[in-house]
């Protein structure tokens, strides 16, 4: 496998996890769990982890990585302010309109990738943009069923430009810094932000009952450390714009894992969303494979 096909995969799988991790945030919040609560968890736990483990096995990874710092602050602001405005979207609308608007990212991206960078539009890229965008409709379900207000989308379009700016630095920064140290030290200056909102001190005292500990500790680790990292790997070997495109396989992860666990019924504009996201990771797969036998 190629070096591209590999970072679209590692961003593939980071966001299935992501989007598979949505259930059991859901789970968290039947419990009673508030969704600022469970960010200041996520930020806190996965920092303190990430930032131990280097600690004790690489020191001088994470002490490189620390000369940094600014640029670092800099991603654990843009973490915590996408996730802020996207809880703020689906406050203000629902769910579904929110994960739409926050997807509309990867067209940011081939826009900023085209202007900056002078990526060319291949026909590839033009189609998985438009394939990955409306499968993203499709997954929302019903259109005139859903809650839209204009504060609604204005969070939503601000999540989405969050989530695209967090990306173009990751790649930025990526090209030097370890995965795990930016993960470990951007996370703990995004908990640091998130004090103002959910102390984490408060968020972990709970109380919680037994069995939403081990969903808290998915949280830390599969919905937050595991994915992180592979994304700022893979961000390494494709650009910014692909790895937004590549992470369009959350919402079909997580409508899919709404099905299997939840029981939610799929209707058949969802059954086309989800394949047609797929259908265009897939052909970003298959186009970084045939540009790297070209330059071979």
């Amino acid at each position: 496998m190629t070096a591209p096909a590999r970072g679209i995969v590692s961003v593939a799988v980071a966001a299935t996890l992501w989007g598979v991790s949505g259930v059991v945030a859901k789970l968290l919040f039947r419990a009673g769990v508030a969704p600022e609560v469970l960010m200041a968890i996520r930020l806190s736990g996965a920092a303190t982890v990430a930032i131990a483990l280097l600690a004790i096995a690489r020191p001088s990874v994470l002490r490189r990585a620390w000369t940094s710092w600014p640029s670092l602050a800099l991603l654990g602001a843009l973490i915590a302010m996408t996730q802020f405005s996207y809880y703020q979207a689906i406050y203000h609308s629902s769910v579904p309109i929110a994960i739409f608007l926050q997807y509309l990212a990867p067209m940011l991206l081939v826009l900023y990738a085209r202007l900056a960078d002078l990526e060319p539009l291949t026909p590839e890229r033009l189609g998985a943009v438009g394939a990955s965008v409306v499968g993203s409709f499709l997954l929302i379900g019903d259109p005139g069923a859903l809650v839209v207000t204009p504060a609604g989308i204005a969070w939503g379009l601000f999540s989405a430009l969050c989530f695209a700016a967090y990306t173009i630095n990751a790649r930025r920064y990526g090209a030097t810094l370890d995965p795990w140290a930016m993960l470990g030290i951007a996370m703990g200056f995004g908990a640091v932000l998130w004090i103002a909102v959910v102390p984490p001190w408060r968020a972990w005292a709970g109380p919680y009952p037994p069995a939403s500990w081990w969903m808290i500790a998915h949280i830390v680790v599969v919905a937050t450390l595991v994915p992180f990292a592979l994304f700022l790997a893979g961000l390494r070997h494709i650009s910014a714009s692909v790895a937004g495109m590549a992470a369009m396989v959350e919402p079909a992860a997580g409508t899919a894992a709404a099905f299997l666990i939840f029981g939610d019924v799929l209707s058949l504009r969802q059954v086309a969303g989800c394949a047609l996201i797929l259908a265009a990771v897939a052909g970003l797969q298959r186009a970084a494979a045939r540009s790297a036998r070209k330059r071979d």
